[in-house]
């Protein structure tokens, strides 16, 4: 719980004349009465129960995890027929839940992690492939700035996953060398 954030997701909402955001739907930020404001230093915030409670009865607001703990393979990639070749990959190693939208080739695949790693990227004809490490973030439950609902689908369900399974440094490894190589 400590690891989430809010996003500011309703395009609805201005941004702040006062805040440096660009656009909305992407980094931690609330809503202040002056439009949607980016929250000072989240990669150090530690939520509370009671901050989750007031950010989730906001209809205005999504959720982000910070990268602390969990960590993701984020398959940012435009060719579908690539995008779902290195989605197989992975899963085909490790059991992992699946955020994706029906508009766009791109997902994200979660898992856990310990310890402090720095982000890697792989780079590829359209796109890349990054594992999002220590003191970032992704957007766990909102609507794209496209419009589309994130979704997720685990073990044949579909919907926000119970849980996040844990990869060992070594089997994480393995996968991302394989990413690599391919």
């Amino acid at each position: 719980g400590e690891d989430l954030l809010p996003v500011a997701a309703d395009p609805r909402v201005a941004i702040s004349p006062h805040s440096a955001m660009k656009s909305v739907g992407k980094t931690p930020s609330l809503v202040s009465r002056a439009g949607v404001v980016g929250i000072a230093g989240w990669t150090q915030k530690r939520a509370t129960l009671g901050e989750i409670e007031r950010w989730r009865a906001d209809g205005r607001l999504g959720i982000c995890i910070q990268t602390r703990e969990v960590r993701a393979f984020d398959v940012d990639i435009e060719d579908p027929v690539l995008a779902q070749k290195v989605a197989e990959f992975i899963l085909t190693r490790a059991e992992l839940p699946i955020r994706y939208r029906g508009n766009s080739s791109k997902c994200l695949l979660a898992f856990r992690l310990a310890g402090e790693l720095p982000k890697r990227v792989i780079k590829t004809a359209t796109g890349m492939i990054e594992m999002l490490g220590s003191g970032q973030q992704f957007v766990a439950d909102s609507t794209h700035t496209s419009g589309a609902r994130y979704e997720w689908a685990f073990k044949g369900a579909h919907g926000l996953p119970g849980h996040i399974p844990e990869l060992t440094q070594e089997r994480f490894e393995t996968i991302w060398s394989g990413l690599a190589t391919k």
